[in-house]
């Protein structure tokens, strides 16, 4: 798992995701501070849907979001709540 902490932008954490998502069993979580966002990319051999997991999660700490078995992203309330929402992503993950 690869953890991307303060982006600094959801462009390039998607970027970087792509390019890790060819590697086996990669999952890709990231962070960013503004605008308060985290995004999950899982390859298919992960076992993980990202846009499950994120819409799960994140409803867990007041935010919402989605998207695609491989890459999803969503928003939470505030910046305060980021590391929340990261905690929790990744907790979920194991």
């Amino acid at each position: 798992m690869i953890v991307v902490r303060d982006a600094s932008s959801i462009d390039e954490l998607r970027t970087f995701a792509q390019a890790a998502l060819s590697l086996p069993k990669a999952v890709v979580v990231g962070a960013l501070a503004s605008p308060p966002s985290v995004f999950v990319a899982a390859s298919e051999d992960s076992g993980l849907d990202a846009g499950k997991l994120i819409k799960e999660q994140l409803a867990a700490v007041g935010g919402r979001g989605g998207g695609s078995p491989r890459i999803a992203q969503g928003s939470v309330p505030d910046a305060a709540r980021v590391d929340d929402a990261l905690s929790s992503l990744l907790k979920s993950i194991g």
